[in-house]
């Protein structure tokens, strides 16, 4: 039986916690998050493995002046330096996205807003107009907008936002863990990953990612920032999402590992179907770039 796999991996670098200020598990100058992009890129070029990157907005841009219009809560942009990739280069990430798009390997950019903005955390007003950022800088840098988006901390606008700014594939969080300790341990040693089908909801594909790491994902951060970032008061790091969700339904977009057995499987992201005749393994570097996600289907 040939089986589907979609991995996703979100790139955020300090977008990803401006809005709390922890930058403590980010290099100071983004060499290291650079770094283990360029690895996962080669691997996935080796194995002619693509994978849907889930990018910020911002991060798009060579250089800003550090103000952005729109309905934001005060002070959403405070962290903006307005200056440019050479001088802060964990706000700015042309070369990032650049490496992505020119590889061998057809990736797929997908957004992740255009500053990180959780609905929930900002208005409905906000998270529409971030969204809408997010799609024009698309259009200007990539040539056209993308249809899949991956919520801050799953944090899903209403359906209406989304379908008005061309999103039509959404990854949102399976909230379903063990309630005892040993449930917990059993869930991140043994697994087995959560079961479930991608549905369509509102003229929007949903599919699922869990909320907890597993050990393949071994630089996730711990447990209680994980906690708090379901509810939207996180402590450190970004997004969390870390195992793998297994189905039989049609295409799935991400949920998580980062370590993928490729033999015999047909590996798509959201627009585009490639063939893995490669019989090994990817391990990709979750710390840095953000959260590598898979999710299989058979």
């Amino acid at each position: 039986m040939t089986g589907t796999v979609t991995l996703s991996v979100e790139i955020e670098l300090g977008w990803g916690v401006h809005d709390i200020g922890e930058y403590g598990h980010l290099s100071e100058d983004g060499r290291a998050e650079r770094e283990f992009l360029r690895q996962l890129l080669d691997v996935c070029d080796e194995t002619e493995i693509p994978i849907s990157f889930d990018a910020v907005g911002h991060l798009f841009l060579a250089s800003c002046e550090g103000s952005h219009d729109g309905p934001y809560p005060d002070g959403w942009f405070d962290a903006d330096p307005g200056t440019d990739v050479a001088v802060d280069p964990l706000f700015y990430a042309p070369d990032m996205i650049e490496n992505v798009r020119t590889r061998d390997t057809d990736h797929e950019l997908c957004t992740h807003t255009f500053s990180h903005t959780p609905h929930g955390t900002v208005s409905t007003t906000a998270a529409d107009a971030d969204l809408d950022h997010a799609q024009r800088v698309h259009e200007d840098i990539l040539g056209e907008r993308t249809c899949s988006l991956v919520p801050p901390r799953h944090m899903t606008p209403p359906s209406h936002v989304l379908r008005s700014n061309g999103i039509d594939v959404v990854r949102e969080a399976a909230n379903r863990r063990a309630s005892s300790r040993l449930g917990r341990a059993k869930e991140l040693l043994l697994g087995p990953p959560p079961m479930g089908d991608p549905t369509i909801e509102d003229g929007v594909c949903r599919t699922l990612s869990t909320t907890y790491p597993n050990l393949a994902a071994a630089s996730l951060p711990p447990e209680s920032a994980q906690q708090s970032h379901c509810s939207g008061q996180s402590r450190r790091g970004s997004d969390s999402g870390s195992t793998a969700s297994i189905s039989s339904g049609r295409r799935c977009t991400p949920s998580s590992g980062t370590r993928i057995s490729t033999s015999g499987v047909t590996c798509t992201t959201s627009q585009t179907t490639h063939s893995s005749r490669r019989s090994q393994a990817i391990s990709a570097p979750s710390n840095g770039c953000g959260i590598a996600a898979a999710s299989i289907s058979q």
